[in-house]
């Protein structure tokens, strides 16, 4: 299930950092932040971010990596978790 949930996690967090930025929250990451200076939108920066980020889980994937998951899919669970904390205080 690591890899399946992996992708799940990085499309809610996608989704949630979307919705909160385009309602005046901001970025709190300081490498999206400097990342998305260099495309055209910052939603743009972020797909190509979570993109990279399902290539690099791919990769965990084929090489049987579950330290990868196990690491990362708690961390992504805090963070979605987090940002939906915000879209529910600021609504």
């Amino acid at each position: 299930m690591g890899f399946p949930l992996f992708i799940i996690l990085q499309l809610l967090d996608l989704l949630t950092t979307v919705w909160f930025t385009h309602h005046g929250l901001r970025e709190g990451n300081p490498f999206v932040l400097w990342f998305v200076k260099f495309m055209p939108s910052f939603t743009v920066g972020l797909i190509v971010i979570k993109l990279w980020a399902v290539g690099m889980g791919y990769i965990a994937y084929r090489t049987a990596n579950r330290l990868f998951f196990r690491l990362t899919n708690p961390l992504f669970v805090l963070v979605v978790l987090w940002n939906l904390y915000w879209i529910l205080v600021t609504t």
